[in-house]
């Protein structure tokens, strides 16, 4: 038996021969010959096969390496280019193997067991084993977009060591039951626990025609998605030539009963190899990875710790050693058996609301459990309106702000604005008065506004009124009218009052002025009544600052725009009367009016052959045929007399030859 545990073994070396097998590829410069053995115990006459992968961690194109077969040791060796990029894949099909826990004969057919080559790897091993890393790295490819090679073959191992407790490298170690490091007896070890739990499980045990490879590879697919549970993703696994699954309570129980059965039988020469279950569990909203394991004494597990999105990890209990680093608790190298147990805590997150101007929340904060949600009363202030609110994913429905699911500390901003008023700016009467600025003018609400009332010429600021609405209130300072606080919207009805002139009216003499004084707005006329007494007129009028005219004993001034005086002079009305002897006339003839000290003119005209001999009278003077009289200071007389002219002597005309007429007068 012990010879069948030292064929477990696969080794590959680097190698200066191979055998004749063996295939050189003549393009390449430079190669590497490597060496070793399909197990699962050895394989005789295997068929390897070495290839470059493509994307997905399958083979691409034609082998770089082979086909080369294994000796009846499983032993094998082929060159592989030194430029042949690494990851490699290796893969074995055919030959045949005892199997180690029945003694059966098994052919493996056109099944495969397949391994990787790392990069700067000189030994590695195809096994049961070696295929679980390359299935469960052929499942993180698919699942990860753009992961690299090198990246799924450490997710390979990590599955595998997640699945059956193997915290040594299964591509590099040889599986030995008598070799000289632990590792390459536990490896050896369980492959035989492996054979031993497909006895187990095999729905055909003991019988001879029954093939215990189908349920070793069934076993292989259950352990690539890193749990030993009968199922792969929740799926119970079908042995193949059966309609038969694996059973869906399978645990790592299993495993270690089956390798400490292997390892117990004293002709297998592992007695001294131990192992045992390491368990987990969950409480609260996350997992732990793996649950249960088989492992060996002194191998280690690295539990990975998953909160799920609102947990975080809380209390490690257990009688499991070890530390946490990350999400992951590893937990050194075991001496026995133990359970860790991982609370998953409720992650309290916080929802702030931000301060900000114009407004209250309430509450102002709160704490929430993932996936929960919160609501807050936004409450604006005075004068401020809540415009809208924005964060944590939430919605506003009038002033309640509700947050979605909370999935991690956030913040609302809620967001206030100040509210606008109107001040609307009225002139009484209209046209008297404008305004600095002209309204209707919006302001924010309380602030302060400057207004400044500008009169039209004419007008002066009368009184000022803002309607007693409360929120308009104000002071008016010379001609500025300051809103102190505009809380409200106002009409400010600035009254401009016309400005008023006297006009006086003043008599001279024999006469009166009516009215005395008269009151007319800026820009008006005034009309004043000059009246003589009897025996009297007007003389003259004047007027001191408003200009205007006479007609018909009437003064009209024209637009008044100061205070001013209409002076009218009378005088007493005395009468000149002229005549004009023959020979002429005077004009105006007869009796005219005349004021005291007024001159008047008078016109003289002689008739024909007649000529002015003298104008008396009146005090006045003769200049050709105008007289202008003196100053009347009574009644008077203008005398006009005219003398005749000589007859002058008839004229004759002649014509250029004969007398042709003569004209006497």
């Amino acid at each position: 038996m012990k010879l069948k545990l030292t064929l477990l073994a696969l080794t590959i070396a680097l190698s200066g021969c191979g055998d004749g097998s063996s295939t050189r590829a003549p393009s390449e410069p430079t190669a590497s010959s490597v060496s070793g053995s399909v197990v699962k115990g050895p394989v005789a006459g295997a068929i390897v096969r070495i290839y470059s992968m493509n994307a997905a961690g399958e083979a691409s194109g034609e082998p770089i390496a082979g086909p080369v077969t294994a000796d009846e040791n499983g032993t094998w060796s082929a060159d592989i280019p030194d430029s042949a990029a690494r990851p490699l894949l290796v893969e074995a099909t055919g030959g045949n193997y005892t199997d180690e826990a029945t003694g059966a004969t098994v052919n493996v057919g056109d099944r495969k067991l397949s391994s990787f080559l790392p990069e700067g790897a000189e030994t590695s091993s195809i096994s049961p084993a070696s295929e679980v890393v390359v299935r469960a790295a052929r499942r993180f490819l698919a699942t990860n977009t753009g992961a690299t090679l090198e990246e799924s073959v450490e997710s390979g191992k990590t599955t595998l060591r997640n699945a059956l407790g193997i915290d040594f490298d299964p591509l590099t170690v040889t599986p030995d039951a008598n070799g000289e490091t632990l590792e390459s007896r536990q490896y050896a070890a369980i492959l035989g626990g492996l054979s031993q739990l497909a006895e187990n499980e095999n729905p055909d045990a003991g019988n001879a025609d029954t093939d215990p490879l189908d349920t070793v590879i069934a076993l292989l697919d259950d352990a690539s998605d890193g749990q030993v549970d009968g199922q792969v993703d929740g799926t119970a696994v079908t042995i193949e030539g059966s309609s038969t699954t694996l059973r869906t309570d399978l645990d790592a129980d299993d495993v270690t009963q089956a390798t400490t059965t292997f390892t117990s039988n004293p002709d297998n020469g592992l007695t001294d190899v131990t192992s045992f279950t390491v368990t987990a569990s969950a409480t609260g909203d996350g997992t732990v990875s793996p649950l249960s394991v088989s492992v060996f004494e002194g191998a280690s597990v690295a539990f990975t710790l998953a909160p799920n999105p609102g947990s975080e990890i809380g209390a490690i209990t257990g009688n499991c050693p070890g530390s946490l680093s990350g999400n992951v608790y590893d937990t050194g190298a075991l001496t026995s058996a133990c359970a860790l147990s991982v609370t998953f805590d409720a992650i309290n997150y916080s929802v702030t609301v931000a301060d900000v101007t114009g407004g209250t929340s309430s509450p102002t904060s709160a704490s929430a459990l993932f996936g929960e949600t919160v609501a807050f009363e936004l409450t604006p202030d005075t004068g401020y309106d809540l415009i809208s609110a924005s964060g944590c994913g939430g919605l506003l429905e009038g002033t309640t702000f509700t947050t979605g699911s909370i999935t991690a500390d956030c913040e609302i901003v809620p967001v206030f604005e100040l509210q606008q008023r109107q001040v609307d700016l009225t002139a009484s009467p209209a046209n008297s008065g404008t305004f600095d600025p002209e309204g209707p003018i919006t302001v924010d609400y309380g602030s302060e506004l400057a207004v400044t009332l500008i009169p039209e010429i004419g007008f002066t600021i009368g009184a000022v009124d803002t309607g007693g609405v409360v929120g308009c209130e104000g002071t008016l300072s010379n001609d500025v009218f300051t809103f102190t606080s505009v809380t409200a919207d106002c009409e400010l009805t600035a009254s401009f009052e016309p400005i008023t002139y006297t006009v006086t009216g003043t008599a001279i003499g024999p006469g009166s002025v009516a009215p005395a004084s008269t009151t007319v707005n800026f820009g008006d006329t005034a009309a004043l009544t000059l009246t003589p007494e009897a025996g009297a007129g007007l003389f003259d009028v004047t007027a001191q600052g408003c200009p205007g005219s006479e007609v018909a004993g009437v003064y009209t001034t024209g637009s008044v725009t100061s205070d001013c005086t209409v002076t009218a002079e009378f005088r007493t009305l005395f009468t000149i009367t002229a005549t004009a002897g023959a020979g002429g006339s005077i004009t105006p003839a007869g009796d005219t009016p005349a004021l005291e000290g007024e001159a008047k003119q008078f016109d003289v005209t002689p008739d024909t052959n007649f000529e002015i001999d003298t104008v008396t009278g009146c005090g006045g003077t003769l200049t050709d045929s105008t007289f202008i009289t003196a100053g009347i200071t009574g009644d008077c007389t203008i005398t006009a007399t005219f003398l005749e002219n000589d007859t002058p002597l008839p004229s004759a005309v002649w014509d250029s030859f004969n007398w042709d007429e003569a004209v006497w007068q």
